[in-house]
């Protein structure tokens, strides 16, 4: 019914043919192949071009095995190659624009690396030689259970900051530095701490009174007060969550510094400067 129908296989090419057994009903071809294109790649052994893009498989010299090459001839692609199946969504591996290795899900960048050698986890350029977009867990019993907080990181073992031995959860070699945020006070003034540890107050004239301290977010938490104003900065103890070792009168620079236990913030030291 066709131009040629052929029942049985079909050897092509002329050290094939009258030589080597085709499949049953199927096809050997001793030459390159193109499909859709009457011109396939002298290099390659198949090529399939259609709707704008080709395809390419080739020899992989001395080894086993086959090297693909996906290519759009449109001048916005790149060469990659595309995995579909029946799930909805696609995933793309191969180069961007600019000759960087991507990986994409549905076109959208999910790993990039760099020809200079960064590499990005959900972004396109990166500038660093890691650069994650998202959070981040790090530990063999951390990674895949533990959700990190949002743009945050995890970390299961000892971190180090300024030196490759840390013998802590948490070692420094350098300063730590505490950025403070000021408050302008009122005279009688409940003081929210949040997520913050140096607070500088700004009293006004006839000083300030704090009637209550908001608890602390977490077991551990510092907290740093400073009076930078120029009047009078009293915090009464006896509050249901404060206890201080008597009521702190703190003039200009005086400081008080409190550490969260869970249930009351705990006087640890103050100065009188």
């Amino acid at each position: 019914v066709n131009r040629l129908d052929v029942e049985g296989g079909v050897a092509i090419g002329s050290a094939y043919s009258g030589t080597d057994a085709a499949p049953g009903n199927g096809l050997i071809v001793q030459g390159n192949v193109g499909i859709g294109t009457n011109a396939p790649s002298p290099s390659g052994n198949l090529t399939v071009e259609g709707q704008a893009s080709k395809f390419i498989v080739f020899d992989l010299p001395g080894g086993s095995g086959l090297v693909l090459a996906g290519g759009w001839s449109s001048t916005t692609l790149s060469p990659q190659v595309r995995f579909s199946g029946a799930a909805p969504g696609w995933i793309d591996i191969g180069q961007d624009a600019a000759g960087n290795f991507v990986i994409e899900g549905n076109d959208t960048p999910r790993l990039t690396v760099m020809n200079a050698g960064n590499v990005g986890v959900g972004v396109s350029t990166p500038v660093n030689r890691l650069d994650v977009e998202g959070a981040m867990t790090i530990g063999a019993t951390y990674s895949g259970t533990n959700t990190a907080p949002t743009n945050g990181l995890l970390v299961q073992g000892n971190t180090g900051i300024g030196t490759t031995s840390p013998g802590t959860r948490l070692e420094v070699d350098g300063a730590v530095t505490f950025t403070p945020v000021g408050v302008v006070t009122s005279t009688n003034y409940a003081l929210n701490v949040g997520d913050r540890s140096y607070i500088r107050t700004i009293t006004p004239f006839g000083g300030t009174t704090i009637t209550s301290i908001s608890n602390g977010l977490k077991v551990g938490q510092y907290l740093i007060i400073e009076n930078q104003g120029g009047y009078l900065l009293t915090i009464n103890d006896g509050a249901a969550n404060l206890n201080i070792a008597g009521n702190a009168l703190l003039y200009a620079d005086d400081t008080i510094t409190l550490i969260w236990t869970g249930s009351k913030w705990l006087e640890l030291s103050r100065s009188d400067n």
